[in-house]
């Protein structure tokens, strides 16, 4: 990645009140609490000198279908944490496994047919995890050596930045939602191998039908449907 000049030495601004996970995942990337500054979001602040690094991540304004990626980004970051949370000895000798990350009880985009999905993975001989509760390095320890990861719409498909360079994604998206950064940029980034199913979304009143309250009124955050045959399609290649 661009560096300026000393800059592991600088003091690093942020946000206090975050999840304790996020400060986890600085110290993998190599941002020591001894080096960071934080402050509160909701106070203005004054720099009298700053350097604002480039966000791997730029969404134009005039054509929000539009993302630019800094593929540096993603590498760095992608390097530096699994030479800290990974070792030879995590990945020597062990089965690469295939794995779904399981959506489970959100408050939107659910999957309604979640228990089709995970039969089906299963069936494929992949494991369903859940990131809930493990620390930012046991998050990357158990996506290290994947040989294939299944994921669904979601925060928690971020994790695919983890993966190695090799492990092939899949990744369940509405066809109501762009969502053109997160696993599909990182797999361009990394060159991992990318394939993305179309799920259905449903109606607020098909989720209210099969129980669920809608907890939001945009329509990217509808609960959808995954097509389970075509998973299976996916799963065998």
């Amino acid at each position: 990645a661009m560096r300026i000049p000393h800059s592991e030495s600088l003091p690093v601004v942020l946000y206090a009140g975050m999840p304790s996970r996020f400060y986890d995942f600085l110290d993998l990337v190599g941002i020591p609490l001894a080096r960071r500054i934080l402050v509160d979001m909701d106070l203005p602040i004054r720099f009298r000198s700053v350097w604002r690094a480039s966000s791997p991540l730029y969404m134009g304004m005039t054509d929000m279908k539009q993302v630019y990626w800094w593929r540096e980004g993603p590498k760095f970051i992608h390097t530096e944490v699994r030479a800290r949370a990974l070792s030879p000895g995590n990945l020597s000798n062990v089965a690469r496994p295939i794995l779904y990350v399981v959506r489970g009880p959100q408050k939107w985009r659910r999957i309604l047919n979640e228990d089709a999905v995970i039969d089906c993975v299963i069936r494929h001989g992949g494991i369903p995890i859940t990131l809930d509760g493990l620390s930012a390095a046991d998050q990357v320890k158990l996506v290290g050596n994947a040989r294939a990861m299944i994921l669904h719409s979601g925060a928690a498909n971020a994790i695919s930045l983890f993966a190695p360079v090799d492990c092939a994604i899949v990744e369940m998206q509405p066809t109501n939602v762009s969502a053109l950064f997160g696993p599909m940029s990182y797999a361009v980034s990394l060159g991992q191998p990318y394939a993305r199913l179309p799920c259905r979304e449903v109606s607020p009143q098909e989720s209210r039908a099969a129980g669920l309250v809608m907890n939001s009124d945009h329509s990217f955050d509808a609960d959808y449907v995954v097509d389970c045959k075509m998973l299976d399609v996916y799963l065998k290649a």
